[in-house]
């Protein structure tokens, strides 16, 4: 199972919306180690890193985005103004950190902005989570995904159904 990155880039509006390309000095590696063998074997085991390239100018990338801020604006506008609040809070904790000498910070304040950080970053993945499940049902990304897998050969058995079938419906 391959690993994954995404990667938003600001592209020509007339190249692809959506391209997949594999980490090359890791494909380089892995190759190597099937011709060579011996001490390089442990590349070959190793899984293939692909990279999800989306151009952030292509108008039906931007036409995703805006109808996925119209559609999560309350929740995901709630969820930033709860961590904008938080990550006020710290940072004048911080300071006060920053500048007291070792041992002198108090213990109170120092859970506090322990906790204040830990609520942030749980925040920050409910906000990960509410765009992920609107992600997950929007067919037209699904869609420009599948055909950049697709181009890259890597779109296969039921996931290749799934493509053709999504693209008889939308047809």
């Amino acid at each position: 199972m391959p690993s994954w990155s995404i990667d938003f880039q600001a592209m020509d509006e007339t190249d692809k919306p959506v391209m997949v390309a594999q980490n090359e000095w890791m494909r380089r590696m892995k190759e190597m180690s099937k011709v060579q063998g011996g001490g390089m074997n442990f590349y070959g085991q190793m899984p293939d890193q692909m990279n999800l390239v989306v151009n952030t100018e292509a108008p039906v990338v931007k036409k995703i985005l805006a109808s996925a801020k119209e559609a999560l604006k309350d929740q995901v506008s709630a969820i930033a103004s709860d961590i904008e609040s938080k990550e006020g809070q710290i940072k004048p904790l911080e300071e006060e950190k920053y500048k007291a000498k070792a041992g002198e910070f108090p213990q109170d304040k120092d859970q506090l902005l322990d906790s204040l950080r830990k609520d942030v970053e749980n925040l920050k993945k409910q906000e990960t989570e509410v765009v992920g499940k609107y992600a997950a049902t929007d067919n037209t990304l699904r869609q420009l995904i599948d055909l950049a897998l697709l181009e890259g050969g890597m779109l296969k058995g039921e996931a290749l159904a799934k493509f053709i079938k999504r693209t008889q419906d939308l047809l």
